[in-house]
């Protein structure tokens, strides 16, 4: 039973019932003392330990204020607004505080206990409670009316109020604030009851906390209930390497045609007999069955079964209880990826469709790799090969990819002002390997030989009108024949390169013939390259020279890259690292630097990228992009534009050039070496081949336009088309799939109708899938318990790293909340670690950086003619910062910027003061408009300030024109400087 109830059901409002009605007319006396004998048996008593210092000149009996005279105050006095008062006090924080008062409401601050004061007796108050259950121990309480605060040293109830609410004492939620403290020490004696946010909900809800003991949930809860925080439980255990106990999964899965109407069903076993009928040669259990076609099942079969099924032969399949059974065949099924023989691939001819063999079979081209720059999870599809029909196709993910080292690197654009043994940085990030090292070995133009007596370059001197160069049975000048590959030739009209945009508006080239699309002149010179044969070294290397022709001008050489050199290929790349011309950057410190950032040095402008760190060594390794700029000197300013960071660099080995374009290349790097298989098809009679619906890699120039999925590709020479899967611009890989024919390296492939790119390298999967009667499905790892490339590996201790140790991460030390939670929730048999989570708190208070500090022009008005006792607080100040913002009256015009004061800096940077025009006495220092530009136009404007104070004021500073104030303004003695009519501070 509440307060709220028992007040409805008090004695003294029942009394008038219970008296006799001529004792209450014979005795009134009588009865009033025994109304007031109950009433006070009711009542709850509040004692008071203290209570807050009162401010204020009282009266001797203590029931009033000495007031100002009436002459002073318009229109009355009134008793909040015109009491004297003396200065506040530290142990009251409501100034205007006056004594607690019979009849007003005091407040709770900790229990939210809202009572009625009926009776003051010195510190001891005879309440009635109106809400809540009473008042605890050293909760302070407030009075709603005269805003006094007091300590409470202890709260009880008179006997017939504590007999009455008995029952309660026993409830949570209706017992009084002092018997917390039995419930606290029955149900939960580690807990401090006063670092409780809410004592009453957390005793009630205790015993979930008990039910869940030891549990995650449980320490997480007790950390919020005791601070208010949210704890990190962390198990050791998770952290911890265990050989071969990585849970793994894979099926066995072979595919059964029935009779029809003769459907299998799990626990049914599967029977492959010898010609005999007799010997079995393998038998397992089905466990699980999907359904692929009408009288075509999937099945799932023990794994570690007898045997092995053949594809195309019959079992018996016999159900559990051995009674029925029916004759099922084993369809041939895809199992892995054979790359010891490769994809057929049938030569189709121009005119009379595929060429066939004397005796009508295909000509196949044999051919076996696992292809290059495949990524995990590609989708490789398994189809029928050509003497094979009736499959349906088999799917499968790559789920392993072979390493290797960087073989070559491809020029896409050479730039400009590059030097021979300049630096190139691989980014290695997310490529599985490193170690890769390289140089620019050759910049500028290369001396070709002559062609006219080398095979694969051919000569034409033309005839008036003629647009074919070549054909069958056509030779050359030179007496050969032309024969070249359609995508690798490179067309030269008078010396000039044609580059054709692969629609043939310029020229077709095909197989032994070149045909423009207008006619030639005259003794026009067509020279046709499959091949450049360039003078070199005896090291090899091809000799360069400092200019060459660009359409008939001589320039200097501009040292565009000619050949990237390769010192070290690396090891363990599974994919392509991608290569940019860079280098070293040395400072005094790099640890402040960010990975990823860009850079730009102060002096040079030069922009790079930081790639990495390398703190032994003091450098930062850094990367320049075809975009980045300039070139950076010694013993310049670095700025980080992320991390902020300004130091100056001791020495710089960076490339100087700008503009190239680099790709990295190997056939071993990411070649699909393994691959799950996800969807077994059926109906293989033979090894299936690669489909075109499979994805196919290939590294290709930047696109002219954006590659988005689906868009349909056509390569300008071999008429393939294919759509896009996705686009890796860092790697330049672009992903394709319904493919029809074969990209040719060095091709144009046009998309949009107006955009193109040109193919670097295509080196598709071309291995075989093997089939037979099952085979393995869905292969995977359930979690990294136990491999190596797990979050966190550590090998067991018996402490710390063991299966029944935890830590618990909370901001409060270990030594605050040991015992509590061994006493509560700790389990038997474990041990537990705490860690500290560090807060950072921020400094709000600016610095002297963010100071500011604009001069304030004020002029008085002093707004009452006959001064008054209030008179110093009614003038009116007008604040600016600026004349030109104001009126001569005073008034604001506009809200504009402070303006900059005209300066006159002295050689050695001195401001000369006596030179500087400044009007409006602005501050020139430091922080100031002036002084520093982050704090021009950052001035304040005020219109007015209209006070009226009714606290203390001390006025012993005197007065100004026989009016008292509480500013002297009349001298510089006392810190401020006359300017008639103006005064300021003089600072």
């Amino acid at each position: 039973m509440s307060h709220e109830s028992l007040s409805s059901d008090k004695i003294t409002q029942r009394l008038h019932t219970i008296l006799p009605e001529h004792v209450r007319e014979d005795a009134p006396a009588f009865s009033a003392f025994l109304s007031a004998y109950f009433e006070f048996l009711e009542k709850e008593c509040l004692t008071l330990k203290s209570q807050s210092d009162l401010d204020g000149i009282a009266l001797e009996d203590g029931q009033g204020s000495l007031l100002v005279e009436i002459a002073t105050v318009s229109p009355s006095p009134d008793e909040n607004t015109s009491k004297i008062i003396n200065e506040s006090n530290a142990t009251n924080p409501n100034k205007n505080a006056d004594p607690l008062e019979v009849g007003e409401y005091i407040y709770g601050k900790e229990n939210g206990s809202i009572a009625r004061i009926d009776v003051i007796n010195g510190n001891k108050l005879y309440i009635s409670t109106v809400s809540g259950n009473g008042f605890s121990k050293d909760e302070t309480v407030e009075g709603r009316n005269s805003l006094q605060t007091a300590i409470v040293e202890k709260y009880t109830e008179n006997s017939i109020l504590a007999n009455n609410r008995l029952l309660d004492y026993s409830d949570i939620d209706h017992t009084t604030e002092e018997f917390l403290s039995y419930f606290q020490k029955d149900f939960l004696p580690s807990i401090d009851l006063s670092k409780l946010k809410n004592k009453r909900l957390t005793i009630k809800n205790i015993s979930d906390l008990y039910q869940k003991k030891g549990s995650e949930e449980s320490i997480k809860f007790l950390m919020r209930l005791l601070y208010a925080q949210d704890a990190e439980v962390r198990y050791p255990d998770k952290e911890t390497i265990y050989i071969s106990e990585s849970d793994y999964s894979e099926e066995r899965r072979l595919v059964l045609k029935m009779p029809s109407e003769k459907v299998p069903a799990e626990t049914d076993k599967i029977t492959y007999f010898d010609v005999d009928g007799k010997t079995i040669l393998a038998e397992a259990n089905i466990e699980r069955i999907n359904t692929l076609a009408p009288d075509v099942y999937s099945c799932s079969i023990t794994r570690n079964h007898y045997g092995t099924f053949i594809e195309n032969t019959s079992v018996q399949v016999l159900d559990r209880d051995g009674i029925t059974s029916y004759i099922g065949t084993i369809a041939g099924v895809n199992t892995a990826i054979n790359t010891d023989s490769g994809s057929s691939t049938y030569i189709e001819h121009n005119d009379n469709g595929i060429i066939l063999a004397e005796d009508g079979s295909g000509i196949l081209m044999e051919k076996s790799t696992i292809g290059s720059l495949y990524t995990m999870n590609d989708t490789v599809i398994f189809t029928a090969s050509k003497d094979d029909a009736g499959v349906v196709d088999s799917s499968a993910r790559v789920d392993g990819l072979s390493d290797g080292g960087v073989k070559e690197i491809i020029i896409e654009h050479g730039g400009i002002n590059y030097e021979a043994g300049d630096l190139v940085i691989f980014d290695e990030t997310n490529s599985g390997g490193n170690g890769a090292e390289g140089v620019i070995g050759a910049t500028g133009d290369e001396i070709i030989l002559e062609n006219a007596t080398l095979w694969g370059q051919f000569e034409f001197i033309a005839d008036a009108g003629q647009a074919v160069c070549g054909g069958p049975g056509v030779k050359d000048i030179n007496g050969r024949y032309v024969f070249f590959n359609d995508h690798t030739v490179k067309v030269f009209k008078n010396g000039l390169l044609q580059v054709d945009p692969g629609d043939g508006s310029l020229y077709i080239a095909t197989n032994d013939r070149v045909v423009f699309a207008s006619p030639l002149s005259l003794n026009d010179r067509i020279e046709i390259h499959t091949e450049s044969n360039k003078l070199l070294h005896e090291t090899g290397k091809p000799i360069t020279y400092d200019a060459y022709d660009d359409s008939g001008t001589i320039v200097k050489d501009d040292g565009r890259i000619r050949e990237v050199e390769i010192k070290n290929g690396g090891v363990g790349y599974t994919s392509v690292p991608v290569i940019f011309p860079g280098g070293y950057l040395y400072f005094d410190s790099v640890s402040d630097f960010l990975v990823d950032e860009v850079i730009t040095g102060t002096v040079s402008g030069a922009t790079a990228t930081v790639v990495r760190l390398d703190i032994p060594n003091k450098r930062i390794v850094v990367k320049r992009t075809h975009t980045d700029v300039g070139e950076f000197q010694d013993n310049e300013q670095i700025v980080g534009q992320l991390s902020g960071v300004e130091r100056v660099n001791r020495k710089q080995v960076v490339a100087s050039g700008t503009g190239a374009k680099l790709l990295a290349y190997s056939d071993d790097i990411g070649g699909a070496e393994s691959i799950n298989i996800i969807g077994q098809g059926y109906n293989f009679d033979s090894d299936g081949v690669v489909s075109s619906s499979s994805h196919y890699p290939m590294m290709i120039s930047t696109p002219t336009g954006t590659l988005n999925r689906d868009l349909v590709l056509t390569g300008a020479t071999s008429g393939t088309t294919a759509e896009v899967v996705s686009y890796n611009t860092a790697r330049q890989i672009l992903t394709y799939t319904n493919l029809s024919g074969e990209f040719l390296e060095g091709e144009v492939v046009k998309y949009n109708t107006v955009d193109k790119f040109t193919v670097f390298k295509s080196d598709p999967i071309s291995g075989r899938g093997k089939f037979a009667g099952e085979g393995t499905v869905n292969e995977a790892l359930l979690g990294d318990k136990g491999t190596l490339d797990a979050d966190a590996s550590n090998i067991q201790d018996g402490v710390y790293y063991q299966t029944h140790s935890y830590v618990v991460k909370v901001g409060e030390s270990i030594n605050s909340w040991r015992s509590v939670l061994k006493d509560l929730l700790h389990p038997a048999g474990h041990i537990f670690f705490g860690e500290v989570a560090i807060n950072s708190s921020i400094n709000t208070v600016a610095d002297e950086q963010f100071r500011f500090r604009p001069t304030l022009i004020m002029n008085l008005d002093v707004g009452i003619a006959v001064p008054n006792a209030f008179s110093n607080s009614t003038r009116v100040v007008n604040l600016w910062t600026t004349d030109s913002e104001v009126t001569a009256s005073g008034a604001m015009l506009q809200l504009m910027e402070a303006g900059i004061p005209g300066i006159n800096i002295g050689t050695y940077g001195i401001l000369n003061t006596t030179d500087t025009t400044n009007p409006a006495g602005q501050d020139l220092g430091a922080h100031s408009e002036f002084y520093d530009t982050s704090h021009r136009a950052r001035h304040i404007n005020i219109t007015f300030i209209d006070s009226f104070a009714n606290k203390i004021t001390n006025h012993a500073k005197g007065s100004h024109d026989g009016i008292p104030t509480a500013l002297s303004l009349d001298s510089s003695d006392h810190d401020y400087l006359v300017r008639s009519p103006e005064r300021r501070p003089a600072d």
